[in-house]
């Protein structure tokens, strides 16, 4: 395979829940801790070195400046570029402030190779649920109209699809059905890849492709009608984004399987 057939790898790492007390925990996990060892699990994995790092979400949890700071100096230390972007924990103002640096980015579009990547906020203040704003889906309209010669790639915070956990998918994303109508338009779209719901999972809609991640900290469990902890262990999603369109992809646990 050349290097310009090389498919563009990407790493998902989702709902870090980062405290502005470098020992802060949820639910007795040290999110820190378990961010750094995620970090620390992919420099040392075959899936190293990605062209790309996507940080989905609920970066921190007290959504504090010093939060958003111990998370910037970890990312900064990374080999590649890390595009962001703002979950129901967030503060899109403090992330603007406080994380841009060398190669980290509060993204909105980035086009990598033949590949358009869309990050979009999803957050409402005050609420867990999600809702994509109408400027928001204006913009992914202009932005997939405007990119109709490769194919794109969609990432948001709240899960646009059933994951079979009533008590989370009570707080999805709202207007999901909005969402898939801008999508169908635009057959270049690949998938779409979200956070949220602390479980790995993959779904399909019309033929498209919806993942979810697990956390970097601490995992629910699947298909609990009410919340119940998982045990397994912190975790990330890779993708390699191919030419001709084609998406391949995998979740990575810390500890094997939990």
């Amino acid at each position: 395979m050349t290097a310009d057939a090389a498919p563009l790898r990407l790493l998902q790492l989702t709902d870090s829940h980062i405290y502005s007390d470098p020992a802060g925990e949820l639910l007795g996990i040290r999110t820190l801790a378990t961010f750094e060892q995620v970090l620390a699990h992919a420099r040392h994995s075959p899936v190293w070195p990605p062209h790309a790092v996507i940080l989905s979400g609920d970066l921190v949890n007290d959504e504090t400046c010093e939060a958003y700071s111990l998370l910037r100096v970890r990312l900064e230390g990374l080999c590649c570029p890390v595009y962001c972007l703002p979950g129901n924990h967030d503060d899109p103002r403090l992330m603007r402030h406080v994380l841009p640096g060398r190669n980290v980015f509060i993204a909105g579009e980035v086009r990598l190779g033949s590949w358009l990547l869309i990050l979009l906020d999803s957050r409402v203040p005050g609420s867990p649920a999600g809702l994509l704003a109408a400027g928001e889906l204006e913009r992914l309209d202009t932005a997939l109209a405007a990119h109709t010669a490769g194919h794109a790639f969609i990432f948001v915070h709240h899960h646009p699809l059933p994951v079979g956990s009533a008590w989370m998918d009570a707080m999805g994303l709202r207007n999901a059905g909005a969402l898939f109508a801008v999508l169908q338009r635009y057959p270049q779209v690949r998938g779409i890849a979200a956070g949220h719901v602390h479980q790995a999972s993959a779904h399909s809609r019309g033929g498209l492709a919806v993942f979810t991640t697990p956390s970097t900290c601490v995992q629910f469990l699947p298909g609990a009608d009410r919340f119940l902890r998982d045990d397994r262990s912190p975790g990330y999603r890779w993708f390699e984004l191919r030419r001709d369109g084609g998406v391949d992809t995998g979740v990575v646990w810390t500890a094997g399987t939990g």
